[in-house]
């Protein structure tokens, strides 16, 4: 039997043209891999989300209430000067709770009473009176005849206001102490 030599059958040319004929594969592969990855991260991206979110927070905070400032130029472009006033009421209105609160004010005393000086609404246990509905727990500060009075009432209305931040005279009330301020009856009246 025949001894077959394979180094004679192999030469390293042989063996060159196989190692370069599988690296020009192996790079047309890598680039063809690469340009469809690429392609796909041109389509596509990752986005990492927080799986989980721990926040700790304090259990109550104090803030001041902020008025909304949109709100508030909404309102001042709404307010007519002194002289387009009708009564002597609105105008009284506006003297007492100045240019910054007579719309307000008046909104208020529209949800009120319809601006009705004589109103009289009846509660379980008191009674509103005037123009601005001042409740019958006022007497203590208030009398009966000035209470019944328009300017007397808008005077009441307007001290009972100022005093809604507990600093009386600074003109920087609430109107809080009024149900319709409370529940929002009076911004049908703002327009």
């Amino acid at each position: 039997m025949k001894k077959i030599n394979l180094k004679k059958h192999f030469n390293w040319k042989l063996y060159l043209l196989v190692t370069i004929g599988l690296v020009i594969i192996a790079l047309g592969a890598t680039n063809a891999i690469l340009k469809a990855v690429n392609a796909w991260f041109g389509a596509h991206e990752l986005i990492f989300n927080k799986v989980i979110n721990l926040e700790l927070k304090k259990p109550v905070e104090i803030r001041e209430r902020e008025v909304a400032t949109q709100e508030i130029i909404k309102i001042m472009e709404t307010i007519p000067a002194p002289e387009d006033l009708e009564t002597d009421n609105e105008k009284y209105i506006y003297e007492k709770f100045k240019i910054e609160n007579y719309k307000i004010a008046l909104s208020i005393a529209m949800a009120e009473s319809h601006m009705n000086c004589n109103a009289i609404g009846i509660n379980e246990g008191s009674v509103d009176l005037g123009l601005f509905q001042v409740n019958s727990l006022w007497l203590k500060n208030y009398s009966l005849a000035q209470l019944a009075d328009c300017k007397g009432n808008i005077d009441a209305a307007h001290e009972i206001w100022d005093n809604g931040d507990r600093i009386l005279g600074n003109d920087k009330g609430s109107f809080n102490p009024w149900v319709t301020a409370k529940n929002g009856a009076y911004l049908k009246f703002l327009e």
